[in-house]
């Protein structure tokens, strides 16, 4: 499992044999890095391109792909996507986190209906749009919402493993 984190190739199988027998982390965190993309904008670019699966991302792509949502949204909601927001959602389950923001910021976040691969493109897409154009608050507290609760999970998965 450790391996798998560390961006060794896995003894995990693909779900088809167009994506490869094995999924290889490091390859596409050094995609991702080399092409200056997101997690988020990588996993768009797959699906469009007829990839199915969308494999772990390490907690520092996420993170960073986190506060470069926040960054590039800030100038459109300032008073709402901004460094404090970021403080106040670290570390957060995605419970945790929409209660922030439909509670406390009284944002509800947008829905994301559709079949299985609909709800999934969509999903990717916001990132996506979320790094090139201003976006709803409702689509920006649903994706920062995910972003934040798979952080959380890869956090998790650390701890118990110690």
């Amino acid at each position: 499992m450790l391996n798998k984190k560390r961006g060794y190739k896995s003894s995990r199988k693909a779900k088809t044999l167009e994506e490869g027998s094995a999924i290889d982390g490091m390859k596409i965190a050094k995609e991702i890095f080399e092409n200056n993309l997101t997690s988020g904008q990588w996993a768009y670019n797959s699906l469009l391109n007829g990839g199915k699966f969308i494999p772990d991302f390490y907690r520092s792509d996420l993170q960073k792909e986190l506060e470069r949502i926040i960054k590039f949204q800030n100038p459109y909601h300032s008073e709402v996507i901004n460094d404090k927001l970021l403080e106040q959602i670290i570390g957060k389950s995605r419970t945790q986190t929409s209660q922030y923001f439909t509670k406390i910021l009284k944002i509800e976040l947008s829905e994301n209906k559709g079949n299985r691969e609909e709800i999934k493109l969509q999903h990717y897409k916001w990132r996506d749009d979320a790094l090139k154009t201003e976006l709803d608050l409702k689509i920006l507290a649903y994706i920062i919402t995910e972003i934040n609760n798979q952080i959380k999970s890869i956090k998790w998965l650390f701890r118990s493993n110690k």
